[in-house]
């Protein structure tokens, strides 16, 4: 539901935020255009705090409503509540589940934020696996900036140097267009996803004395890993 007098907009967070900036787009409404082709739910977004050409999307959210673990619902107001940080949230550490939750958005030129969606929408097809390439996107998280203030490093950079791109395990491979997406050719088990990972990881502190952190969380019981 749109609140056009306070600017906001309220969404179930199973919706994808692909169409929500689609129709936030085409109605002329400014808050999340950065992140225009991202794939999966607003809630899966807000959770992991996901960012893309500057923008993180925990920065356009003003309040949800959860269920915590043991069924307790709370309807968050305060946007400082959330504690979002470089892909994390207060609302994975507690592993709590968004319900639904409300964007703030400000009224835009339409013609330019459809111009900002259909560019990024552009840059994201060029090195990001095609939709129907089973992956869990960017599977490490980038380095901290060397200075403070500083842009933070592409840990897809320093996996490329170590050749990562020509890694595999089993069913499992680096796309060959960018070094920090793992892909299923067809037949990879969580172990080979893992394994994989470790190579990757391996690599890189090998060469740089840098520990890569995934991004990607793993849910489950893990299986023996290399």
């Amino acid at each position: 539901s749109m609140d056009a007098s306070r600017k906001r907009a309220t969404v179930g967070a199973g919706v994808s935020i692909s169409s929500l900036i689609e129709s936030l787009v085409t109605d002329g409404f400014a808050g999340l255009e950065f992140a225009a082709g991202l794939p999966g739910t607003l809630g899966g977004a807000i959770c992991g705090n996901a960012g893309c050409f500057g923008g993180a999307v925990g920065e356009a959210v003003v309040g949800a409503k959860l269920v915590l673990k043991d069924g307790t619902v709370l309807e968050i107001e305060d946007p400082a509540w959330f504690r979002f940080d470089y892909r994390a949230s207060r609302v994975a550490a507690m592993g709590a589940v968004i319900a639904e939750a409300t964007i703030g958005v400000t009224a835009g030129d339409r013609s330019r934020l459809e111009e900002i969606a259909r560019s990024h929408v552009a840059l994201r097809r060029e090195k990001h696996p095609a939709r129907n390439i089973h992956t869990a996107g960017s599977y490490f998280k980038n380095l901290p900036p060397e200075t403070p203030g500083g842009q933070r490093r592409a840990a897809g950079g320093l996996l490329d140097a170590v050749g990562a791109k020509a890694m595999r395990v089993g069913g499992a491979a680096v796309f060959e267009r960018h070094a920090n997406i793992i892909v299923n050719t067809g037949d990879a088990t969580a172990r080979d996803v893992l394994s994989l990972a470790q190579m990757m990881r391996g690599a890189v502190f090998a060469r740089f004395g840098v520990e890569l952190e995934p991004e990607v969380r793993f849910v489950g019981e893990i299986p023996g890993t290399v």
